[in-house]
């Protein structure tokens, strides 16, 4: 017996093993030419398996395979040798249609496998809860959560909504879209949703890795507490500088009236010796017991609103005060604005002997306006600003204000304060 009878057994042997395997391949892919090509390659691979047996004299040919047997080994060997290296061609040939095809036939296990390769969880179930498909990250997840396997979807969203959480895990939010923060540091966000077929509704959970975006928005909540904080004592700083500014006001009127006491003690000599009118007397005994009076309380006005008050007192000096606009009811801006009506009808007393005062109050975004102007006779020569205006523009610039003071064509001073929100937090404060 040649050896060559021995090797070609062997490698007969091997095609039809390999024949057999890509004919349940193609019949499990259904794939109508592979399979057709594998079992012609089985036949042909048995065909030549038998007739290297019979040379072997492993297996004796049933009568009439005689012939046959002739044909299929003729040349001693070199047919079927020549037959075993086409057949192994074709192999190749139907493993590789397979293989390429399998890539692009969308299956329940290539589903699967793309879903594993995913970093973020995903999760399939029935209305019932039952899962019908779930990676690995998911998987994952849930046994850190809930130390079990993930066997009901909608149990396990209940128990990352409200239920107990190992120790270490944090809920940083409930809701539609709990997020929860795992000891290792990372924050998880999950979504769910319903997703319908032809046939059912399939719920669907989505785990997604949230830990950049979580640590911003906690820093951001942070410093906005933060900031928060700082404003409002900001704002009770402010509020202690205008009560200040407006302390140093009122002691510079005390100085003022003082002041005027002497001219008042002038007048009841000039009267003494001239021997004025009973209303002259009068008049001088009213001006006297304002000025003690005040001198002794230390307060303008006690419990009266002090615009209310700013508007009479104008109005008994003779000064008529026209507000055009809604006087703003938040403070510092109505003090402010209290203090400017005070300084410029004074001056406008005083100054430019008139006797009407203008005041046009507007509102435009988070800043109000007031404009003054009277009736009186316009500045002569260079204007300087000293006394109650320089004190008002320090006032109004440490509310974060300002002012400005207009002499052509006509004399007029504009101030320009800001709101305050609902926290009393001035515009220029807010965040």
């Amino acid at each position: 017996m040649s050896p060559i009878w021995t090797l070609l057994g062997v490698a007969a042997l091997l095609l039809f093993f390999c024949a057999v395997t890509l004919f349940a391949l193609a019949f499990r892919f259904r794939r109508g030419k592979a399979l057709a090509g594998a079992a012609l390659l089985l036949a042909l691979s048995y065909i030549v398996l038998q007739c290297a047996a019979v040379r072997c004299e492993a297996i004796v040919p049933p009568p009439g395979w005689t012939a046959f047997v002739d044909l299929f080994t003729a040349g001693d060997g070199l047919f079927p040798a020549a037959l075993c290296m086409i057949l192994t061609a074709g192999t190749w040939a139907v493993w590789r249609d397979l293989k390429r095809n399998a890539f692009r036939r969308i299956t329940p296990s290539s589903i699967k496998g793309a879903l594993d390769s995913l970093p973020s969880g995903v999760c399939f179930y029935r209305e019932d809860g039952r899962v019908l498909l779930v990676n690995r990250a998911m998987e994952r997840l849930c046994r850190r959560l809930t130390g079990e396997a993930l066997v009901n979807g909608g149990a396990f969203y209940a128990h990352l909504s409200s239920g107990a959480l190992p120790e270490g895990c944090r809920r940083a939010a409930a809701g539609e879209g709990p997020v929860i923060e795992l000891p290792d540091g990372t924050a998880w966000s999950f979504t769910r949703r319903q997703v319908q077929d032809q046939k059912r509704t399939v719920g669907m959970l989505v785990a997604s890795e949230v830990t950049e975006l979580y640590e911003k928005t906690r820093a951001l909540h942070e410093a906005r507490e933060k900031v928060t904080r700082l404003n409002r004592r900001l704002t009770a700083f402010n509020r202690e500088i205008v009560d200040l500014t407006a302390a140093r006001e009122i002691l510079n009127a005390k100085v003022k009236i003082h002041d005027e006491l002497g001219g008042n003690l002038l007048a009841i000599r000039r009267y003494l010796l001239e021997s004025g009118s009973p209303a002259d007397l009068a008049e001088i005994a009213e001006r006297l017991r304002l000025n003690v009076g005040f001198l002794k309380s230390g307060q303008t006005a006690p419990r009266r609103d002090e615009y209310a008050l700013m508007l009479e007192t104008a109005q008994s000096l003779g000064v008529t005060v026209h507000v055009e606009g809604r006087m703003p009811e938040w403070e510092p801006a109505r003090r402010i604005l209290t203090v400017a009506i005070h300084e410029c009808f004074t001056n406008t007393l005083r100054h430019a002997h008139g006797s009407a005062l203008y005041v046009r109050i507007s509102e435009a975004g988070d800043r109000v306006t007031a404009e003054f102007s009277n009736d009186g006779e316009q500045p002569k020569g260079p204007f300087r600003e000293r006394g109650g205006l320089r004190s008002l523009r320090e006032l109004a610039e440490r509310a974060g204000g300002r002012m400005q003071v207009r002499t052509t064509p006509d004399f007029s001073i504009t101030l320009e304060l800001p709101k305050e929100d609902e926290d009393g937090l001035p515009g220029h404060d807010r965040g």
